[in-house]
This record gives C-alpha cells, sequence and structure tokens, in this order.
C-alpha cells in the first residue's frame, strides 16, 4: 500500500519524458496507452517480486528460479504487447 504512490509517479513521469522523446505517436490515446501497459508491467513486476520473496526462504533459490520464471513470463507477453501498437 505504501509503495502505490511511487510505483504510480515514477512510470507517469518517465513516460512523459520518454514517450515524445522518442518520437512515439503524437495522440493522447496512443500516450494513455502506453502509459497504461506500463503501469500494468510494474505492478506485474512487483508483485511477482513479492510472490517470489514469499515463496522461498532462501535468496540464492528465489534468485536462480526467477531468470527462468522471466523467460516463460516474457516470452508470453511479448504477443500482446501494447508496446508495438504504440508505435
Amino acid at each position: 500500500m505504501v509503495e502505490i504512490p511511487f510505483q504510480l509517479t515514477m512510470p507517469i513521469l518517465f513516460s512523459l519524458i520518454i514517450y515524445w522523446a522518442i518520437k512515439l505517436r503524437n495522440e493522447a490515446a496512443s500516450f494513455f496507452l502506453f502509459v497504461s501497459a506500463l503501469l500494468i508491467l510494474v505492478f506485474f513486476g512487483n508483485s511477482l517480486g513479492i510472490l517470489l520473496g514469499s515463496m522461498f526462504s532462501d535468496i540464492r533459490a528465489a534468485l536462480g528460479v526467477i531468470p527462468v520464471l522471466n523467460m516463460f513470463i516474457y516470452r508470453w507477453l511479448h504477443y500482446p504487447s501494447y508496446y508495438f501498437l504504440a508505435l
């Protein structure tokens, strides 16, 4: 609960700077789609870290599982990616 304001402000500030710096579509709908996809990824990454941190008592075991799990998750997330729609 305490992390939510930080998790909201930093991606929005990042998006405000980066979106137009890399010259993506100059439309409000595309920008808000970009921001929403970025916020979903931030919340997903945070929840994945909390989940894996609570599943393993040994930090080495958690650090060994995270790359393998990320490989499958990000491979799956590549297909419905909204970042390609924002281009």
